[in-house]
């Protein structure tokens, strides 16, 4: 069996997820193939390959991208099409696979060329890791229920593309997912439970969730005076986490992470430790942050999530939470907002704490609870270390995928 995987970039959540499958796979035997447009990956069956070969071709997707931003109302979106200035046509030496495995295409791949040159009833498992594949353009779940029917008029748009673009993309998405069998995964079972009544899937085949994990050798626990020593923190000082790719994606809400700390501040003596690209500051923050910019390995990841006593989430919206798993795994409880996938990644009231969305009272109760008793801390420390390595494993979604892919076949 072979298994081709396409992302858009080597980096990212998503590209993360689908690098931690396809080792995976191919340490079970399988033939496993990535291909990808941005980046670098130097892991085994790894292919760039681009599409946009001609300057002009390059200056018509610049001017593109350019229009999807200006054409939104805010910038705590993100709008894209699954169109290309030019056709996507996988090459012929690349059309060998049995499943052609879709994680984030988007800014990459244009569906109807892309589709029409895979090879006839070859079916197509696709991962949600975000709602770009199953809306009319939107990547984030703001509470619009449009998507279900014809994403008309669409909120995020300025008139008058409101009355048209994200229609003509949910139905160009339509038709294209209708011409093959089409499994759908969903990271989390509310991401799941939303694609089952998406408009795109009406064909779809089946629908399942098979959630994300971790190898538990790449995250270890260290002890937490240990790793604050490392990163030249006073072992008797309390930390607050927060961590990212992107510290500017205005949906990761940094600045209620902040908002945070200062009412922290009067209750406990603590400082934060903050991982992620962008780290803008306008104003003296309200504790000593110790920014350690963007974490390159594993290793270097462990050692952040272990000098934490919490790890905070303040996201608007998650379909699950990789950096929530992740920091489990080193035995950080986490507290997050309740939105989206969360409730799955997290076990409230055992590994961690959820509030309501926006609720920093509760956060900030709840913190303090974990701050100020520190055998709490060490059983959901104990608990969360152990959910994982139970739960999240790379062997169980090894498994769940080797289904999906075997049922894709048989039908």
């Amino acid at each position: 069996m072979i298994i081709a995987h396409f992302n858009t970039s080597a980096e990212g959540g998503a590209a993360v997820l689908m690098l931690r499958l396809h080792q995976a796979l191919l340490n079970t035997g399988l033939e496993s193939q990535i291909y990808y447009r941005k980046g670098q990956l130097n892991t085994k069956n790894s292919h760039q390959l681009e599409f946009i070969q001609t300057p002009i071709a390059k200056f018509l997707e610049r001017i593109e991208f350019k229009l999807e931003n200006k054409l939104l109302r805010s910038s705590d979106n993100l709008f894209s099409l699954l169109r290309s200035p030019v056709k996507t046509v996988l090459p012929l030496s690349h059309r060998i696979a049995d499943i052609y495995h879709l994680h984030w295409i988007s800014h990459w791949i244009d569906l109807p060329s892309f589709i029409a040159s895979l090879p006839p009833k070859t079916p197509i498992v696709l991962t949600l890791h975000d709602f770009g594949n199953l809306t009319g353009g939107c990547h984030l779940y703001s509470g619009c229920d449009r998507f279900e029917s014809d994403c008309l008029p669409c909120p995020l748009l300025k008139s008058p593309f409101d009355r048209f673009l994200a229609y003509q993309e949910l139905n160009r998405k339509r038709a294209q997912f209708g011409l093959r069998p089409v499994y759908v995964v969903g990271n989390s079972e509310w991401t799941t439970n939303l694609a089952t009544t998406a408009a795109v899937f009406r064909n779809a085949v089946t629908f399942r969730t098979i959630h994300p994990a971790i190898e538990p050798k790449d995250f270890i626990r260290y002890e937490k005076a240990e790793a604050k020593k490392i990163l030249g923190i006073s072992p008797e000082k309390l930390v607050l986490g927060f961590g990212c790719a992107e510290l500017t994606d205005s949906n990761k809400n940094f600045v209620l992470f902040l908002e945070l700390l200062q009412r922290l501040k009067s209750h406990v003596d603590l400082e934060a430790v903050v991982f992620g690209n962008g780290l803008r500051l306008i104003s003296e923050p309200p504790v000593p942050i110790h920014n350690l910019g963007k974490l390159a390995s594993n290793r270097l990841l462990s050692i952040a999530y272990s000098a934490m006593d919490i790890f905070a989430i303040t996201s608007r919206i998650e379909t699950f939470s990789q950096v929530a798993l992740e920091a489990q795994a080193c035995g950080t409880p986490i507290c997050a907002f309740s939105v989206g996938g969360l409730p799955d990644a997290v076990d409230d009231g055992v590994t961690g704490f959820l509030s309501p969305f926006g609720d920093l009272q509760s956060m900030m109760t709840q913190s303090l609870m974990l701050l100020k008793d520190s055998d709490k801390a060490k059983a959901f420390s104990q608990a969360g270390y152990e959910r994982v390595r139970t739960r999240f494993t790379m062997q169980s979604v090894v498994a769940s995928y080797e289904d999906l892919y075997q049922e894709a076949l048989n039908n």
